[in-house]
């Protein structure tokens, strides 16, 4: 992981927890939340369900009746029909709360309750009618059809989930449904024959078609049933009175209508409450299984959302790892420049990646090594060692370029004080540090300097000028005031041997007066003593002669 470049590291930063929320977006969560929205929405239908289940019950028994009471011509079950009338007001009653609980309503429902609503506002329109005509057919019809709206809402039941468990349940509530409302159309033919001793053809046709079907729908609902409705069917298919119903159904297929409406009414009422029965069985596995999806869809949420969690702390360790290991070489890198902010050398391990971390890294090695480069450069310098050039790392290296051009300036300074100190020591006070090309301070050293030898060799002309003088016995030859320190005393001191001289040339003078007048007075002397050695030597050489005069 620490080798991969850092545009790698960055991406899976990214890229995996992104990939793994995307993944469990997209295959987890969303079937995990509508499956429970599914059961939840399900597990609100289902009372509103049992509404419909028992309202559709009733009507059919309103059927029922109303087909009893216009096959008597209107003059019996007038009581037992207002009685069922006021049963399916509570109903609706119950309906329209249920309606109300549950709030919004999923779309398939609620289109089935759209085409139902305008069927349950006629109903007192088709109660009128059925009370003032003798034609049941159209009576029938219009029950029929609104029958068959309540069944096909309670028909979207099987659409809303997509648990096979529940689906089956809905399947068998939906098929008892249909075959109890066959039953009931069934015994509303078959009680108007009855009651009326005929049977038109139209309904022959229909009541045939009506056991055909009452029989294919209770063939699906053992298709699609649970073991105890299964069993419950075989005990209904075993009831004497069912037994006796179906008697009854095929005396009326035959034509034969020696049979006593009441009986028929109160056999074919068991079957239908059998079957309601039924329904209420399949309504409450309904419940149960709907209960048991969401208990499902609830898990399979948690477990979403536990797979999420994992997902996201798998991600935040990888995140951590990632960001762990980029903190560590930030943080070092960090250190490296605080560290070369404050003038400490740096020895940094070279870069494992050839990323933008690593090249950073890489970065600062040599920008650290470059200091410590330079560090020794001026360091040199320090020192006096003048002699090696300083290469510039780069075109842009301008501390590389800023030390060479110190160096160049001190040795160039360096070489034109050196040529004036060897003029200085051969005598060639004259020779002046040339400032051309030296600036700042290097050539503010060069004029002092200069200024110096000016101030050295001004004092010192005037020393030969005097000298040269006092040679030249110009005993009134002076030093010019000007010199400082010990040139001032040197000239001071030149000033007093002058003094010293011109005094002691005064004396001579005058001493070499009074020898000359001494040896005049000496010549004078000396002359007479002459003159009277000369008397003398003549006395003597007369004595001379005379004595050889003597002796002879």
């Amino acid at each position: 992981m620490d080798r991969l470049p850092l545009r790698a590291k960055l991406a899976l930063l990214t890229l995996v927890p992104l990939t793994g929320q995307l993944l469990l977006t997209a295959q987890v969560v969303p079937p995990a939340l509508e499956s429970s929205r599914r059961a939840d929405t399900l597990g609100a239908l289902v009372p509103l369900s049992a509404a419909l289940s028992a309202l559709v019950h009733e009507t059919q028994k309103e059927r029922g009746m109303t087909a009893l009471r216009v096959g008597s011509g209107h003059r019996r079950f007038g009581q037992e029909l207002d009685g069922q009338r006021a049963t399916v007001d509570g109903r609706l009653d119950e309906l329209a709360t249920g309606r109300r609980d549950v709030g919004e309503l999923p779309e398939a429902l609620g289109d089935a309750l759209d085409v139902l609503d305008p069927l349950l506002a006629g109903l007192q329109e088709l109660r009128g009618r059925a009370d003032t005509t003798d034609a049941l057919g159209p009576l029938l019809r219009d029950y029929t059809a609104m029958n068959a709206a309540i069944i096909d809402a309670l028909g979207t039941l099987a659409r809303v989930s997509e648990d096979p468990a529940v689906t089956r349940r809905a399947a068998t509530l939906a098929n008892l449904v249909l075959a109890k409302e066959r039953a009931g159309i069934e015994r509303a033919v078959v009680s108007n024959a009855f009651a009326s001793g005929s049977i038109l053809a139209p309904l022959h046709t229909k009541l045939v078609r009506l056991v055909a079907e009452q029989e294919a729908f209770l063939g699906r609902t053992q298709a699609w049933a649970s073991p105890s409705t299964l069993g419950a069917l075989d005990a209904l298919n075993a009831d004497a009175k069912v037994v006796r119903a179906r008697a009854l159904r095929q005396q009326a297929l035959a034509r034969n209508l020696d049979a006593d409406a009441e009986e028929w009414w109160a056999v074919q009422t068991h079957t239908i409450d059998r079957l309601k029965a039924l329904e209420d069985a399949a309504l409450t596995e309904l419940e149960e299984s709907a209960a048991d999806a969401k208990d499902v869809a609830a898990a399979a949420v948690r477990r979403a959302l536990a797979l999420a969690f994992a997902i996201s702390l798998l991600s935040a360790l990888f995140a951590w790892r990632v960001s762990r290991g980029l903190r560590s070489q930030l943080q070092e890198l960090r250190r490296a420049a605080e560290r070369i902010a404050s003038g400490e050398p740096v020895d940094l391990p070279p870069a494992t990646t050839d990323d933008a971390l690593g090249a950073l890294r890489t970065a600062f090695r040599q920008m650290s090594e470059g200091i410590a480069a330079m560090s020794r450069h001026a360091e040199a310098l320090g020192a006096g060692d003048l002699g090696s050039p300083i290469a510039a790392r780069s075109r842009g290296d301008a501390l590389g370029r800023a030390l060479e051009s110190t160096r160049t300036s001190l040795a160039t300074l360096r070489t034109r004080l050196h040529d004036v100190v060897v003029s200085a020591q051969e005598g060639r006070l004259e020779t002046r540090v040339d400032a051309e090309g030296l600036r700042g301070e290097f050539a503010t050293l060069a004029v002092e300097t200069n200024h110096m030898l000016e101030a050295i060799a001004g004092p010192l002309g005037d020393f030969e000028v005097a000298l040269a003088a006092l040679a030249e016995g110009d005993l009134r030859a002076r030093v010019p005031a000007g010199a400082q320190g010990d040139l001032a005393r040197r000239g001071a001191a030149i000033e007093r041997a002058s003094a010293q001289l011109a005094d002691a040339m005064r004396a001579v003078i005058e001493g070499s007066t009074d020898v000359s007048r001494s040896a005049a007075e000496v010549g004078t002397a000396s002359q007479e003593l002459a003159e009277k050695a000369a008397d003398q030597a003549a006395q003597l050489q007369a004595i001379r002669s005379t004595a050889g005069t003597v002796a002879s």
